[in-house]
């Protein structure tokens, strides 16, 4: 894990799979929003980012999506009150690019 200086106005993090493995065993939840299926197959869009998501991730893929291979939404973790509830919806493409719906769950 790298930082930027605390003094520069653009801080950065660069996060490498064990990171990410790490952040995910804090508690973070998170599920796959959009895919571009140029970088990583259609099969990944309204998936659980979780350490299955990270193994499955083929090689030059970023384990954050920081090229623009995937998004996110997160719904939990300690920054958060209580997870966010929600359940599939409907997953599309559309102008190049695989959309994961997530509406809200019970």
């Amino acid at each position: 894990m790298r930082f930027a200086d605390p003094m520069e106005q653009d801080e950065q993090m660069v996060l490498d799979r064990d990171d990410e493995a790490r952040v995910l065993a804090d508690g973070l939840r998170a599920r796959t929003t959009c895919i571009d299926p140029r970088k990583l197959a259609p099969s990944f869009a309204g998936r659980e980012f979780d350490a299955a998501f990270l193994r499955d991730l083929p090689p030059g893929v970023d384990p954050c999506g920081e090229n623009g291979e995937f998004h996110t939404f997160v719904t939990g973790g300690p920054m958060f009150a209580r997870e966010i509830a929600v359940q599939p919806g409907e997953v599309v493409e559309r102008d190049g690019f695989v959309f994961a719906d997530w509406v809200p769950g019970s």
